[in-house]
C-alpha cells in the first residue's frame, strides 16, 4: 500500500526533519552572531620592588595554584628561571596572604592569587584579540 500525502499535509518524520533544521539554523546564528563569552583564569603575582605587580611565568603559576588548591602549606620554585635562585611560596590560609622567600637571600616579598576576566567576540571567522581585566583578588 502506498501512502501518498495531499497537499499541505506533513508526516511525523517530516516535522521532526523540519524542526530539527530549524533548531539547527537557531544554532548556527548564535554561533556565528556576535556573543560574548567569558572565561576565568588565575594568575599569581608577586610584588616588585617599584610596589607593581608581576605575572609568574606558565609553569611557575600552574605548579603555585596548584599547591594552593591541594591546600598545601608552600611550594618551591626550583625551575627555568628560577633554578639558580630557588623561591618558597608560603601560604597563609586563615590571612589569605601569601610570602616569596628566595632561599638563597632570605629577602621576601608579598604573592598575590588574581582571578582575570578574559572577554573576547565569539564568531567562527573571529580572530580578533581578547581583552583582559583583573575581577577580583583572593589572596595577597
Amino acid at each position: 500500500v502506498l501512502h501518498t500525502m495531499g497537499e499541505g499535509e506533513e508526516g511525523e518524520e517530516e516535522k521532526e526533519k523540519s524542526s530539527s533544521k530549524e533548531k539547527s539554523e537557531e544554532l548556527e546564528v548564535k554561533v556565528e552572531g556576535e556573543t560574548k563569552e567569558e572565561e576565568f583564569y588565575i594568575q599569581w603575582e608577586y610584588e616588585d620592588l617599584q610596589g607593581g605587580w608581576k605575572p609568574y611565568d606558565y609553569y611557575a603559576n600552574a605548579k603555585i595554584e596548584s599547591t594552593f588548591h591541594c591546600a598545601g602549606p608552600e611550594v618551591l620554585l626550583s625551575h627555568g628561571h628560577y633554578k639558580d635562585n630557588n623561591y618558597r611560596i608560603h601560604f597563609n590560609y586563615k590571612t589569605r596572604t601569601s610570602i616569596q622567600r628566595s632561599v638563597k637571600t632570605g629577602r621576601s616579598r608579598k604573592v598575590r592569587r588574581s582571578q582575570y576576566t578574559n572577554t573576547k567576540p565569539m564568531s567562527l571567522s573571529s580572530t580578533s584579540t581578547s581583552t583582559s581585566t583583573p575581577t577580583s583578588t583572593s589572596t595577597s
